[in-house]
């Protein structure tokens, strides 16, 4: 299971170039045929798409699987989809699988553990697990703070998503990831691959929607400050997607991320 977890990471992406390629009105939750072709293509999503497919290969290849809700804003509930594996040792034991959180996942992880979880190392991410009570878990991400160049000693475990292990259909997500994939995604450009030493990202950096990184092991290189350099980047990252394709999506980005801004100075003037 391990080996094909870490396969997926390796072969497909955590991207929403395809999503943000197409007719503006047009995005919309994927249905099961599109998954499938994205997924055997090599090509990826977010996800719902990824999770959704790794679920249908895991389950094929005779793994007791399920999908399951998380929450990786409270803000926006149920806006993520992983799995739940089941029996693989002994009847009852219960295993997360998540090919596709924007972060390294590269194994299975126990979940009939004591309260707070071994802590896991990915590339440049150190992880652990919670129980929180009532069959719900926080994934929570080590941040260390630093004093100039000196590490210092204290260090906090900050929750990235809470998710439940109540087994759940397809249908359940939908409602959620329809804002998912008809507003949120369109906001900003993700572009995730995985090797066994490395992560590289083109994604927002935090501080402002107007900026684009690509990233390796953690730190931010290589600022793209152009719209053909972005392009550039995401073709190289990404040669299983057409680069027409690529081009429209950058295309369609800056609209929306125009449009979002336009509607966040409305609010501001509402407002006043």
């Amino acid at each position: 299971l391990n080996e094909l977890i870490f396969a997926f990471h390796s072969n497909i992406p955590f991207q929403n170039i395809t999503l943000l390629a197409k007719d503006p009105g047009t995005q919309a939750v994927p249905e099961l045929t599109e998954i499938k072709s994205n997924g055997l293509k090599g090509i990826g999503g977010l996800c719902y798409c990824n999770n959704v497919f790794f679920c249908h290969l895991l389950g094929s290849l005779g793994y007791h699987t399920h999908l399951i809700a998380g929450t990786c804003n409270p803000k926006h509930p149920l806006n993520h989809v992983a799995i739940l594996v089941q029996d693989i040792v002994v009847n009852g034991d219960n295993y997360l699988v998540d090919v596709s959180c924007g972060y390294p996942t590269y194994q299975a992880v126990f979940l009939n553990c004591e309260k707070i979880s071994r802590s896991y190392k990915n590339v440049f991410l150190e992880y652990r697990f919670a129980y929180i009570g009532d069959g719900v878990y926080e994934r929570q991400h080590k941040k260390e703070f630093r004093s100039g160049n000196l590490k210092r000693t204290d260090v906090e475990w900050e929750c990235y998503y809470t998710f439940s292990i109540v087994p759940r259909d397809p249908e359940y997500f939908h409602s959620s990831m329809k804002e998912v994939y008809e507003d949120r995604m369109l906001r900003k450009i993700k572009a995730i691959t995985f090797t066994k030493s490395d992560v590289t990202a083109v994604k927002e950096n935090k501080e402002s929607a107007l900026f684009i990184y690509l990233t390796k092991t953690g730190n931010m290189q290589n600022f793209l400050d152009t719209d053909a350099r972005l392009v550039k980047a995401i073709e190289q990252q990404l040669p299983q997607i057409n680069l027409e394709i690529i081009k429209k999506a950058v295309e369609n980005w800056n609209d929306f991320k125009t449009q979002w801004i336009q509607m966040k100075l409305n609010e501001l003037d509402l407002c006043r």
